[in-house]
């Protein structure tokens, strides 16, 4: 075959090619794809067969990347963060909308879906910005203990989670049997177990309190300290004290108060000052001397504790000094 006839053959197969694959039809038929998905951030993630691969893996094992719609991402199930905050996701989401998506969320499959690892604020980002995809850096056969290590390790880096976040996701990681000890916990987040135990009592905190953690625009004013100080002044009021603990608790959140001041209110309710019991004294009349008069010039008192008391009239001078020497030397009054 001659090579202008070669070269003719060639150029007709590759104009076939991009006939049938050419970019636009590619994006149409995503596009329709993404609009056929349901929306919701509880929503059922779709198989994964349905996502936009940026990447593809040469073995099973190896990571990847992949492009989907944020409502087919499922959050991480031990999450170490718990509360999120609003005005986070809406910095978050205005930074996304600016630059484009900086860092792909980490996730791994689960039953042939995507389950996010770390990355829920870009993915409430994405979600709220209503994105058509978010990216994701694929870690196959991720275990559930390493979803909670990845997503902990990677807020320690940035803006580690409150007291209040461990306490959730710690008792869950223990309920759950994912550690089978506090011990167990303690190399993981790198807290000794009395810690750890510490940490999960404030969840012993009344709702009203723990919201108003959940609610606040900085959680971190809220330490461990403070808070156990919390729980034990709860367990010494009892259930009557929770308007007064509440109160502490808002003043602990405008930083008006710390860990000192709440423990200076639980030591007042659970070692309140006894009351002194009135003590009632021996008391001794002494007489009018002869030819001062009638009744009594004065008494003497005594009383259990040790002390003595007593007060006398002397009409006469020297009666008088001669008394007051008296008592000086005897008790050696300067």
């Amino acid at each position: 075959m001659a090579k202008r006839d070669l070269r003719a053959a060639l150029n007709k197969s590759q104009a076939n090619i991009a006939s049938t694959l050419g970019a636009p039809d590619r994006f149409a038929s995503a596009a329709k794809t993404l609009e056929s998905q349901p929306t919701g951030f509880h929503d059922a993630a779709a198989p994964i067969e349905n996502v936009l691969v940026s990447s593809s893996p040469k073995s099973p094992d190896e990571p990847y990347e992949v492009e989907v719609p944020p409502s087919e991402v499922q959050v991480n199930p031990y999450n170490a963060r718990r509360i999120y905050r609003q005005d986070r996701v809406l910095a978050r989401a205005q930074s996304i909308a600016a630059l484009g998506q900086q860092t792909a969320c980490l996730a791994t499959v689960r039953n042939g879906q995507y389950v996010l690892a770390d990355g829920e604020y870009r993915l409430r980002a994405c979600k709220h910005l209503k994105k058509p995809t978010i990216r994701l850096r694929v870690l196959p056969g991720l275990t559930d203990a390493e979803l909670y290590k990845h997503s902990y390790d990677a807020n320690e880096e940035r803006e580690a989670q409150s007291p209040l976040d461990d306490a959730f996701a710690w008792k869950q990681l223990l309920d759950d049997g994912i550690y089978p000890s506090e011990a167990a916990l303690e190399p993981v987040v790198n807290k000794s177990a009395p810690t750890i135990n510490k940490t999960i009592q404030l969840l012993k905190l009344p709702g009203s309190i723990t919201e108003l953690i959940k609610q606040s625009s900085d959680p971190s004013k809220f330490s461990l300290s403070a808070l156990y100080e919390l729980v034990l002044y709860m367990n010494a009021a009892g259930p009557q004290g929770e308007k007064d603990a509440l109160a502490l608790a808002e003043r602990l959140g405008r930083e008006e108060i710390g860990r000192k001041e709440i423990t200076e209110a639980r030591q007042k309710i659970s070692e309140p000052k006894q009351r002194k019991t009135k003590e009632t004294p021996r008391q001794y009349k002494i007489p009018m001397k002869d030819g001062e008069g009638t009744g009594s010039a004065g008494f003497i008192k005594e009383f259990n504790s040790g002390k003595v008391a007593f007060e006398i009239t002397i009409l006469d001078a020297k009666e008088r000094e001669k008394l007051m020497d008296e008592l000086r030397e005897r008790f050696k009054a300067q």
